[in-house]
């Protein structure tokens, strides 16, 4: 009987250790696979993230640029207001200054023409 006992469990581990060797194999495949992808969604979020930067990067050139124009249009606009200022200071009113109010009316006449001012 020892020898029956001896075969008996000998073919169960044998059962045994193909079933083992099978999940081994099965691990190892979805384990491969689950590595394959992780790589492939890592890469997926590696280009979206670079996408989103390179988009940011863009869109900040642009706005650098923008801004850059607007700066120069208002250092031009400036210019152009300290050029009308200067002027109107060198400016001189003539002298004797406004027009006395006699000369500023009109001259009304009883002919019905129309009135010149003075």
């Amino acid at each position: 009987m020892q020898v029956a006992e001896i075969q008996a469990r000998s073919s169960h581990m044998e059962v045994m250790n193909s079933n083992l060797n099978s999940d081994l194999t099965k691990c190892e495949t979805t384990r491969k696979q689950n590595a394959a992808e992780a790589i492939q969604q890592q890469d997926l979020h590696q280009k979206n993230h670079d996408n989103q930067v390179e988009r940011l990067l863009m869109e900040q050139n642009r706005l650098r640029d923008q801004k850059k124009l607007q700066e120069d249009s208002l250092a031009l606009k400036t210019s152009e207001l300290d050029t009308v200022k200067s002027m109107l200071a060198n400016c001189k009113p003539k002298t004797g200054g406004p027009l006395a109010p006699a000369q500023n009316k009109p001259n009304w006449t009883s002919n019905g023409k129309t009135p010149t001012v003075r």
